[in-house]
């Protein structure tokens, strides 16, 4: 827990220290979503409505990301009351072809038993037709394993529905992996496995330049029988809208 405690004051001091660098943030971006299920990586860690906010900060390839996760009726036995809150710090380039991505993420759960933990990850995307990615994540603190997702994703062209407002379609589609550590630490299981699918589709509706609602469809199923054996839930679907806000 401390030391959990000490990689947050740290890492808040070093974000304080790269703004001050490069100056105020070129781009705030306030999202408030609304789901009717919390699906990630094949897990289901709220079976009920969840309310999500989140904000962003960028500069210079850099964003901050604060994020969290409130429960919307009982299921959890904490309505009304964040469950997760996640902190995380990115920086993005591009190098021929290819957009990467590296980041740290600080996961804490108030209101819950779960201890809070941390992971580093890597992102590449290659700039072909469906735009494949993969994306490495390690848990340093309470897994101490390795989870890999590896997408694809399509955005239709913009379409004008007015005078001031357009609209897109965008789907992703992609299979997680875990190690043995990742998947005995989400599911219990001592083995590495290709442990879930997921895919996603959202229309984003641009109202103006500040303005965006995004309704959408998220599906998730485990893969692995071990894992579906294991795990609570086998396969699930969310639908949710979110409204962003750029300054």
């Amino acid at each position: 827990m401390k030391r959990i405690e000490t990689l947050v004051s740290l890492t808040i001091f070093i974000f304080v220290l790269s703004f001050a660098i490069y100056g105020y943030s070129e781009e705030i971006t306030l999202n408030a979503e609304i789901q009717s299920k919390y699906l990630g990586r094949g897990e289901l860690p709220t079976d009920g409505p969840v309310f999500q906010p989140s904000i962003n900060f960028e500069n210079k390839g850099f964003t901050i990301n604060v994020w969290g996760s409130m429960d919307l009726d009982d299921v959890n036995a904490n309505k009304n009351e964040f469950n997760e809150l996640d902190l995380t710090l990115e920086y993005a380039w591009s190098y021929e072809e290819f957009d990467l991505s590296a980041g740290l993420i600080l996961y804490s759960f108030p209101n819950t038993v779960a201890e809070n933990t941390g992971e580093v990850y890597l992102g590449i995307t290659g700039n072909y037709k469906l735009s494949p990615s993969i994306t490495l994540f390690y848990d340093y603190e309470e897994g101490n394993g390795l989870y890999a997702s590896f997408d694809i994703g399509h955005n239709s062209p913009h379409l004008r529905i007015s005078d001031n407002a357009t609209c897109e379609v965008c789907f992703n589609a992609g299979i997680g992996w875990a190690d043995s550590n990742m998947t005995n630490f989400l599911f219990g299981v001592d083995d590495s496995a290709l442990s879930d699918f997921h895919a996603a589709l959202k229309v984003p509706i641009a109202l103006s330049e500040s303005w965006t609602i995004e309704p959408s469809v998220s599906v998730s199923t485990l893969l692995d029988s071990s894992v579906k054996d294991a795990a609570d839930n086998n396969g699930n679907a969310s639908m949710g809208i979110n409204v962003s806000y750029i300054f």
